[in-house]
């Protein structure tokens, strides 16, 4: 099982870049797009993917964390000196008295004389957290700058304040822990120490848990960063200090919450900074207020582990790679887009359904350039192989047909040239596939390569939708004898009957006979089932002749040998008998000719007619022997518009003269035909009736049945030999139409032809 998964994966690769250094460098390139400093490159484009499918927090109706800020109107009403005295920070922390941690976000670092009375208010509240400056540029310091000294050692934590800050000043994150150089020391972000005051030490707990190096949108690695899933927009409560302080915010209002003081009135703290791209700018306490909401609530932005990200990496990669080795070049583009838009799609969900996520640019970029080397190696594969040909066809048969060209001077430009002859050559070739009338197949290999619109006809009656079984049974079919005709270098024929139908199978093959494996050969089926029907029918037919014909000749033979030896003279009787029979022959071998000529008809030939005109033109032809046997013949009666039909005018005169004939022979003498014409939708409708001695139920079958008689077998040839009404059917049955028979014993006969109708617009056009 080892040594098969080996020479699967040597398939893999080996097929795929002829070596396993490339592959593995390939491998290897996807696992270093996961480290930070791969990650680098890609940092814009992953924080930009980032923004758009991050979950975001919800607005809170009333969270515990709340800032308290120095606004225009609260400098307005105090002053520019008295609002940023520490003497008005002791009234604002009297205030606050309530609040479970009060976060004084200034910059103290210079005493003051001023700190004599704020550090007693500091220790008076207990809770208050001062904030350090420090020079740190990206994770570490060289020096912290701590408060004045007497008021860090009145404050009940002080806290650093760097942030993980990417491109236009977006916040992504907080750095929680700084290392200071000089002493070696962590100083505990001031957001940490909000929360370690207030007694919030849950999201404490494992906070170094989730600590990483990140990759800042600007492509910097920050070590020991904190990333946070931080809202769009600011939501939390803010509070004006003016307000604070003169008592218009209960102070109900901020008992038991993390309240944050800071400056939104100028940039002395900072910034502006930004939650994303289209929020407003906000200052450094309201970020801090926003990273501690983030924390309380647990909403870190959890990455994926590093070594986890490695292995999918080279998970992604490989995949891409079998799907260029294994995958037909037809569907290559296919299956290797599709894969990258799954890779992108499953990155993209990733945080919605696990908290967690992994930057999508280093995949994105294994997947560009896996497609790359192969797409390259593919092109210098192809590029070598046409110059192989070309030096073959250049070489010919008798060593050489075509002028040498050095290898310096041999360009894709000639490479071109016999690219664009073989194109034309295969445009020629399926033009000519495509313009024979029948199924054509071409088979290389035992596979179907090519067919014409008749063979897919074909292939879809053989088995609908499911196209490979198709396929196999024309295959197997032809299979016998496609072999033998490579084999023999000759045109092999074949009949057989497909989906129910005579066929005449042609198997030309092509090559030279020496590889028979990959040797291929054209399938052509001619269809000819109809002829041998013909065929068979016109053989039926000659024999019911011949047997029709016998009788009468033997008839005529022996009055003829009887009255020769009787030695009597010619006697008018005699010879009407003879006539009679002569007469009947004759008419035998009129009417089938003329059922010949109807079942062979050509629709090509046809021509518009009237048929009103046409059932007038009958009606004159038979009135004289109708008014002989004083029978009426009334019509044409025309009902509607003015019809046509396109047909054969002879034959169509022919079978409604035999119609007629019939209605007059089968009817006593001072009775009626009638003959009515009308339109009916798409249809022209011809119908006759006769008052005549009508036709039994049980003949109605067999009525267009060559030489059958309604009355059974007659000895009197006027009533017809029995190809009258075959004729009539074959007519219409070429004209698109069909007959109808109505009939009652003694009342007489109904026959109705329908046609399909043309209408008069389109024989203008």
């Amino acid at each position: 099982m080892r040594r098969g998964f080996a020479r699967v994966l040597d398939q893999i690769v080996g097929a795929g870049f002829s070596s396993w250094g490339v592959a593995i460098g390939l491998l290897a390139a996807a696992a270093y797009g996961y480290t930070p400093a791969g990650e680098v490159l890609f940092a814009p484009l992953d924080r930009l993917h980032w923004g758009l499918v991050a979950p975001r927090a919800r607005p809170v109706s009333r969270s515990r964390v709340a800032t308290v800020v120095i606004d225009a109107r609260t400098v307005a009403a105090l002053g520019p000196v008295a609002a940023y005295s520490r003497a008005t920070d002791v009234r604002l922390l009297e205030r606050l008295h309530g609040a479970a941690a009060v976060c004084l976000d200034f910059a103290m670092v210079t005493p003051q004389p001023e700190d004599a009375l704020l550090a007693p208010a500091i220790a008076r509240h207990g809770r208050v957290v001062l904030s350090a400056q420090s020079s740190a540029q990206i994770g570490h310091a060289e020096v912290v700058l701590p408060p004045s000294p007497a008021l860090a050692a009145a404050a009940a934590a002080i806290g650093q304040r760097n942030l993980l800050v990417g491109a236009g000043h977006t916040v992504q994150g907080i750095v929680p822990y700084l290392k200071v150089r000089a002493t070696g020391d962590e100083e505990p972000h001031v957001v940490l120490q909000a929360l370690r005051v207030a007694g919030d030490v849950e999201p404490l707990r494992n906070i170094r848990r989730f600590i990483q190096a990140q990759v800042s949108s600007m492509g910097q690695i920050v070590p020991g960063a904190l990333a946070l899933a931080l809202p769009t927009h600011f939501n939390l409560d803010q509070y004006s200090y003016i307000d604070v302080l003169e008592g218009r915010v209960p102070e109900s209002a901020l008992a038991g919450r993390i309240v944050f003081v800071g400056d939104t009135a100028t940039d002395l703290a900072g910034g502006p900074y930004r939650l994303s791209a289209a929020s407003a700018p906000l200052a450094r306490v309201q970020i801090d207020a926003i990273a501690t909401n983030a924390l309380l609530h647990g909403r870190i932005d959890l990455r994926v582990p590093p070594l986890a990200q490695m292995a999918i990496g080279v998970g992604i990669a490989l995949g891409l790679i079998a799907i260029c080795v294994l995958t037909p070049r037809r569907r290559l583009n296919l299956f290797a887009f599709g894969w990258a838009a799954f890779v992108i799609a499953a990155l993209s969900v990733l945080p919605q359904v696990s908290q967690r996520w992994m930057p999508v640019g280093p995949a994105l970029a294994i997947c560009i350039l896996v497609y790359a080397v192969y797409g390259w190696r593919r092109a210098n594969n192809a590029h070598s192989a046409l110059q192989r040909e070309l030096d073959v066809l250049r070489a010919g048969p008798a060593g050489g047909v075509l002028p040498p060209v050095p290898d310096d001077t041999r360009s894709i430009d000639e490479i071109g040239d016999l690219m664009r002859r073989i194109r034309e050559s295969r445009t020629a070739y399926v033009e000519l596939i495509q313009s024979l009338p029948y199924p054509v197949f071409v088979e290389q290999g035992t596979k179907l390569v090519l067919s014409n619109e008749q063979g897919r006809e074909l292939l879809d009656l053989l088995a609908g939708d499911d196209k490979d079984e198709a396929h196999r049974a024309i295959l197997s079919l032809t299979r016998k004898e496609s072999a033998a005709a490579k084999a023999s270098r000759e045109i092999r024929t074949a009949e057989l009957t497909l989906n129910g139908r005579t066929q005449m199978m042609m198997v030309t093959p092509f090559g030279d006979g020496t590889d028979l494996a990959d040797a291929g050969s054209m399938i052509c089926f001619v269809d000819v089932h109809e002829i041998k029907a013909a065929a068979e029918r016109d053989r039926m037919t000659l024999r019911h002749m011949a047997h029709d014909l016998r009788n009468p000749l033997a008839t005529m033979l022996l009055l003829l040998n009887e009255h020769g030896a009787s030695g009597r003279h010619t006697d008018a009787d005699f010879l009407a008998n003879l006539q009679r029979l002569v007469d009947y022959s004759l008419r035998v071998a009129q009417e089938f000719t003329q059922l010949s000529r109807a079942e062979h008809l050509d629709a090509r030939t046809y021509v518009p007619l009237a048929a009103a005109d046409l059932v007038a033109e009958a009606v004159d032809q038979v009135w004289h022997g109708a008014a002989a046997k004083k029978i009426d013949v009334e019509g044409p009666h025309v009902h509607g518009d003015e019809a046509f039909v396109l047909g054969n005018r002879d034959m169509l005169l022919r079978s409604l003269i035999n119609l007629l004939d019939n209605a007059v022979k089968y009817s006593p003498p001072g009775t009626t035909v009638d003959v009515h014409v009308e339109t009916q939708d798409a249809e022209v409708v011809i119908r006759v009736e006769d008052c005549g001695i009508g036709i039994a139920a049980d003949a109605l079958p067999h009525l267009f049945e060559p030489f059958f008689q309604a009355a059974g077998a007659s000895d009197d040839p006027t009533l017809g030999v029995g190809l009258g009404l075959p004729l009539v059917q074959a007519v219409v049955t070429r004209h698109g139409g069909r007959i109808d028979v109505a009939s009652t014993l003694g009342r007489g006969s109904s026959f109705t032809i329908r046609l399909p109708r043309v209408e008069a617009d389109a024989l203008a056009e």
